[in-house]
């Protein structure tokens, strides 16, 4: 935390010595997943939200480093079923959301100089926890074994909480790296970014279980010029 802070701190130095600054709005989707060290825990991606507000300071023609706030969606998505052949079965899709406000530091590397400039970016990112929430079906179905009658009950899933309640740690910190093309537009510049993320932070709270993000980013920004 203390080295993100200095960090912070040279840009702010930065951004008083230069020339040219962008700030922007970018818009997209985090297809996120998650990884463990738990036997068979197994995940699918979930696709969330993300916006972001960035700042853009040319370094010159090619170097762009580029801090950022923005609201980020996390988690993954389970399926499973269970099965006592004769007395019972479930099976359920869910789905884990967590929210974070992301501070994503992304140094840009931009190539050639037409009108469509494609970048290489990477950077260090660290997450703060805003809210969690679990969505999904969970379908039970269980057997007389004497009469052979079943009997089926569903079962929503729609709950929110904090970090602490799920027992997962509200920081989250990692790297990215990713590529991305920039072209002018109007008054400023139109941009696609790709991302990936990679979060090295056990968010698992309690105990020796290991769980961490990742997610690969896909949006759109636009960013205008003000120095």
């Amino acid at each position: 935390m203390k080295k993100l802070l200095t960090l912070i701190l040279c840009l702010g130095v930065i951004v008083t010595t230069q020339a040219q600054l962008e700030v922007g709005l970018k818009a997209g989707v985090n297809i996120a997943n998650q990884s463990s060290d738990i036997d068979e825990f197994e995940t699918n991606s979930a696709t969330g939200l993300y916006l972001g507000l960035p700042v853009r300071i040319h370094i010159n023609d090619n170097l762009v480093v580029q801090p950022e706030l923005a609201f980020m969606q996390k988690g993954s998505t389970q399926s499973y079923e269970v099965s006592v052949p004769g007395f019972y079965e479930s099976s359920g899709d869910l789905k884990g959301t967590l929210n974070y406000l992301e501070i994503p530091i992304m140094v840009q590397y931009l190539l050639g100089d037409g009108d469509i400039r494609p970048y290489v970016q990477a950077g260090p990112s660290i997450g703060i926890g805003l809210g969690t929430k679990s969505s999904g079906e969970i379908t039970e179905t269980t057997i007389d074994f004497i009469t052979g009658d079943e009997t089926t009950e569903t079962t929503d899933i729609d709950e929110s909480g904090s970090f602490e309640d799920a027992g997962l740690s509200g920081i989250d910190f990692g790297v990215g790296i990713g590529a991305g093309a920039i072209m002018e537009a109007g008054p400023g510049n139109l941009s696609l970014n790709l991302l990936y993320n990679l979060g090295f932070a056990n968010i698992i709270d309690e105990g020796d279980a290991k769980l961490n993000n990742r997610g690969l980013g896909i949006n759109v920004g636009f960013s205008i010029p003000i120095q």
